[in-house]
């Protein structure tokens, strides 16, 4: 559960997702232990599906050497995904992937997971 539990916070950590509406995380608090952020990170863990907990451990490339947009954010529609690696390409390119992505992830969860957003 542990790994599981690392891969969600990873994912929250790379879209640059704030838990709440207020606190704003930062690398330095998934380092240490943090009871207020541990407590949220519970919460929303305890939310997710079987399928979406192992959804959170799989990893899809992306770019010149990876997969094509429309499929990276069609398995991350699908919940299909945790996370991306980009394999060559310029950081604008990047950003725009990842900016749709963070969208994607907002308005999938940001209304529906008790706070997250």
């Amino acid at each position: 559960m542990s790994i599981l539990r690392t891969s969600l916070l990873s994912f929250a950590l790379f879209l640059s997702i704030s838990i709440t509406a207020q606190t704003s995380w930062g690398l330095d608090d998934f380092l240490d232990t943090n009871p207020l952020l541990s407590s949220r990170v519970d919460a929303i863990y305890n939310q997710l599906s079987t399928e979406e907990r192992v959804a959170q451990m799989i990893i899809t490339s992306a770019r010149k050497l990876g997969k094509a947009d429309k499929t990276v954010q069609q398995l991350a529609a699908d919940g299909y995904i945790g996370g991306v690696v980009f394999l060559k390409g310029s950081s604008s390119s990047h950003k725009s992937l990842v900016n749709s992505l963070d969208l994607m992830a907002y308005n999938a969860m940001g209304h529906v997971r008790n706070g997250f957003r």
